[in-house]
């Protein structure tokens, strides 16, 4: 009794503190915006107030959006309301990943238990576990993802841990047991993770083929696992329609294309022109470039959003061809190594 009342006080007083410092986070950066925040914004905006076509592109995945757009509704005023609802919503998010973290740091703790008997190998105590969930949940979400950026990453992290959770609880599932619940759950969180970023789809194969290896393995009926390929596939399936659909070929996603032509090719941010394009580049939608000093640029017709070239960043890259770059590639771990070092080794210490 006495070591579950000191577990309780500090879940308690970590809970409290995590609370307390997302809230001061949140509401001190309220009408902080960055570049990719505003074509969130803007895109949410036209979820809401159509044309939703125009919305859908295939560069923002739209699940962070729908949720901003859902805050925005709520919202009569606009401008810089719509900025603080979006630190709102990353507010409530943060709340979310706390209780999709916490479900997940059970089933792992749950199946440690049953790969390695406690008789015999010891187990690390309760409130240890909690200590260590709490402070890393902490240190990810509001150091290293933060609440003041608005994007999807804290989106997709609580839909990750959900959807490791779920494959926890059914990998230590007995044989002939029923999880078909446990399974759909798996297969809408998943589906979500690559409606939060393009990334997620890779996520959710390499979680889907692994559960479905040990589903193998375990002989659990097709009737469970089935549910779940199903809704997977009914969530991320209309969104690769619509989108390859208007870029004019079978796509995932432009993100990762263009991302790579940014960082690791080194092509500069902004109006693909005025700077040399990689070779065999034609662009097929350039603005006209009106003057250099100021920057200004004209259009033959309307265009959407504050930041037109951010706002559907794949139309006004159409034409570029993405070149492969085996220097960058080497740049680029290099640099991901030594970020990962200093925050393993420094900033976390």
């Amino acid at each position: 009794m006495r070591k579950l009342r000191f577990t309780s006080a500090i879940v308690l007083i970590f809970a409290l503190l995590a609370l307390l410092s997302a809230a001061v986070q949140a509401w001190a950066t309220r009408y902080e915006m960055n570049e990719d925040g505003t074509s969130y914004v803007e895109v949410a905006a036209m979820y809401l107030h159509g044309p939703w076509t125009a919305a859908v592109n295939p560069y923002w995945n739209p699940l962070y959006t729908w949720f901003l757009a859902l805050a925005q509704s709520r919202n009569a005023h606009g401008g810089l309301a719509d900025y603080a609802s979006a630190h709102l919503i990353n507010f409530i998010i943060f709340l979310a990943c706390s209780v999709a973290f916490a479900f997940f740091l059970g089933e792992l703790r749950k199946s440690q238990r049953r790969l390695f008997d406690p008789t015999l190998y010891g187990e690390l105590p309760l409130w240890a576990w909690c200590l260590f969930g709490c402070a890393l949940l902490i240190s990810c979400s509001l150091d290293l993802i933060t609440l003041v950026w608005v994007g999807p990453d804290l989106l997709l992290s609580s839909l990750v841990f959900g959807a490791l959770g779920a494959a926890l609880r059914i990998h230590r599932s007995r044989q002939g047991e029923n999880r078909i619940l446990t399974w759909c759950g798996l297969g809408i969180l998943l589906g979500l993770c690559y409606l939060a970023k393009p990334v997620g789809l890779i996520f959710a194969a390499l979680v889907g083929l692994g559960v479905l290896v040990s589903a193998r393995a375990q002989r659990v009926a097709g009737w469970q696992w089935a549910p779940a390929v199903l809704l997977f596939a009914c969530l991320v399936l209309p969104y690769i329609g619509f989108i390859s659909a208007k870029a004019h070929r079978v796509t995932i996603s432009y993100n990762g294309p263009l991302t790579y032509l940014f960082v690791t090719v080194g092509q500069p941010y902004g109006y693909p022109h005025g700077v040399p394009l990689p070779p065999g580049s034609t662009l097929l939608h350039p603005p006209q470039h009106l003057f250099a000093k100021p920057a200004a640029y004209g259009f033959a017709s309307p265009v959407l959003g504050s930041i037109p070239i951010w706002f559907d960043t794949s139309y006004w890259y159409e034409g570029v061809k993405i070149p492969f770059s085996p220097r960058g590639q080497i740049r680029q771990l290099l640099k991901n190594v030594r970020t990962a070092a200093r925050i393993v080794l420094i900033r976390q210490a």
